[in-house]
């Protein structure tokens, strides 16, 4: 997972693993990942981000919601916290009621 993170980061593109051009040919028929087609989500999607996040920074979140947002019957919902990072919506004291109190809700809803 890190590895793909890492690579996403250097590449700009929200991809499969790369595993290099030879096994990419086995894997996936190709030298280079493809990319995740989250144009094709047909399911509710809510992306919470924060705005103090230096792994996943806005302009990265903005390019997710564009593309999850092509699926015109998607329901994508986004929710920023101004004041979060990425270790925030882990370890954040307030957390549960900021954020996991809504999952849980989002789960029932779309069960």
């Amino acid at each position: 997972m890190f590895d793909n993170t890492v690579q996403a980061m250097r590449q700009g593109r929200f991809q499969s693993l790369d595993f290099g051009s030879t096994e990419n040919m086995v894997k996936y028929n190709q030298t280079v990942p493809p990319p995740y087609g989250l144009d094709t989500v047909g399911v509710p999607v809510t992306v919470y981000w924060g705005g103090q996040d230096w792994l996943a920074p806005p302009r990265d979140i903005g390019r997710i919601l564009v593309e999850l947002s092509r699926n015109r019957s998607s329901q994508i919902r986004d929710v920023y916290l101004s004041d979060y990072n990425h270790l925030d919506f882990v370890w954040g004291l307030d957390a549960a009621p900021r954020i996991y109190n809504d999952i849980i809700t989002f789960f029932r809803r779309n069960q």
